[in-house]
């Protein structure tokens, strides 16, 4: 959290946008926002959400598509891609020193499940 993932998917869609190219560009982690039972896996659930809404997208025309997400491991890289099967996958990678991540998610989320930093 904090790399600027979700900033430069925004900035790559408008880049597209200034050249009238046709795309989607999806916040993967938007697709699973959800307190589910015990009994579904979040991210299982995601990205059977992630191929319905590709489907959608891709059965209006288009064939582009960018997505923003952290991908821990191998496992949920394959999750990823049969999610949007038939799709070329090129990947970039972000990072951002842990003070500047810590500081962009303080900032961001100042929800009631955020860990206090200091006690005022």
């Amino acid at each position: 959290m904090g790399s600027g993932k979700t900033t430069v998917l925004s900035e790559a869609s408008d880049l597209l946008t200034a050249r009238s190219i046709p795309h989607a560009s999806i916040d993967i982690d938007a697709l699973g926002t959800a307190h589910l039972p015990p009994t579904l896996q979040n991210n299982q659930l995601m990205y059977r959400n992630l191929q319905s809404v590709w489907e959608n997208y891709a059965q209006a025309g288009l064939t582009r598509l960018l997505l923003a997400r952290a991908i821990e491991d191998r496992a949920e890289l394959e999750q990823c891609r049969n999610a949007v099967s038939g799709a070329k996958i090129i990947i970039c990678r972000l990072t951002a020193s842990l003070k500047t991540m810590q500081h962009r998610v303080q900032t961001r989320e100042i929800g009631t499940l955020q860990t206090p930093t200091s006690h005022e």
